[in-house]
């Protein structure tokens, strides 16, 4: 039998029959999705569901070993991990939200200790929380940020303005001139920097320790 070119390579070849076009299988394969990619795209699409199924039947029937690769694979693509988790938080924001409130109220004691050392390392910030948080219970109004408090501090020398003491020797506090108790701002105008222990004993008196 003489030879022929294949339709999809052009590669002469000796068919096994006359009717045959093409060398191989591999090419006649090839030429069929590309005259017919809404059938391939069909036959992925079907091939993908079939390997989900596949997948989360084998995850149910070994969930210890699919936890382990799992963790294992999350250790050796950090960068994809994360990335794919703040897809996820994306796409899923009620879900999220409902994953967050079962994990605190499974974890109250885990959430405390994690606080207490965000405050710990965090003084400042947790200050700044703390004060902006009563504020707006009372519904006094102002706000101040970190960066103003440190900046307030910075200029009366990290010295507590009643008992003069400086940090680190002392830790200083927000001390609201006129007390929020008593309708006071949580503006930066009305806070001067105190000791705890100057802070306590002022109380909710109105007195102001700023040099005149």
């Amino acid at each position: 039998m003489t030879q022929k070119p294949c339709a999809y390579c052009k590669k002469e070849f000796v068919p096994y029959r006359p009717a045959q076009i093409y060398c191989s299988p591999k090419c006649q394969s090839t030429a069929y999705r590309l005259a017919h990619p809404e059938n391939v795209s069909k036959w992925r699409a079907s091939g993908a569901e079939k390997a989900r199924q596949r997948a989360d039947e084998w995850r149910k029937t070994h969930s210890e070993r699919s936890k382990e690769a799992s963790a294992d694979w999350r250790k050796a693509n950090l960068d994809r991990a994360k990335a794919s988790v703040i897809d996820w938080h994306k796409a899923n924001p009620d879900k999220r939200r409902e994953h967050r409130a079962k994990w605190r109220a499974a974890n109250p004691e885990q959430i405390k200790e994690s606080k207490a050392q965000w405050f710990k390392a965090n003084r400042d910030k947790a200050i700044t929380y703390i004060h902006r948080r009563r504020a707006k219970k009372a519904a006094n109004g102002g706000t101040f940020t970190t960066a103003e408090w440190q900046q307030l501090k910075s200029f009366y020398g990290f010295r507590c303005l009643c008992c003069g003491e400086i940090e680190p020797k002392i830790k200083l506090t927000v001390d609201h001139i006129v007390p929020i108790q008593l309708g006071g701002s949580n503006d930066i105008t009305n806070i001067q920097p105190l000791c705890r222990t100057c802070n306590l004993r002022k109380g909710t008196q109105v007195i102001d320790y700023r040099p005149k």
